[in-house]
């Protein structure tokens, strides 16, 4: 059964409406090997990409362009 859009023809729907491969087009690229979220004081958490590990240190590269060495909690 396919999905019919009620409202097709009115002119406004394209402001509430989403176009799906236009909002994947525009995200940022997301590799789960080498992408992370780090936590930051002002935003919470911020993208970051993964540039090296030793051990339980981690360097990243935050989407400021900032470098940060973390360290990973093992419970």
């Amino acid at each position: 059964m396919a999905f019919s859009n009620p409202f097709a023809g009115d002119p406004d729907f394209q402001y509430l409406a989403l176009d799906r491969k236009k909002l994947m087009e525009e995200a940022p690229p997301y590799d789960a090997k080498t992408s992370c979220w780090v936590p930051d004081q002002r935003e919470g958490f911020m993208r970051a990409n993964i540039q090296s590990t030793k051990g339980d240190d981690v360097t990243v590269l935050t989407e400021k362009g900032e470098v940060r060495m973390l360290s990973i909690c093992k419970n």
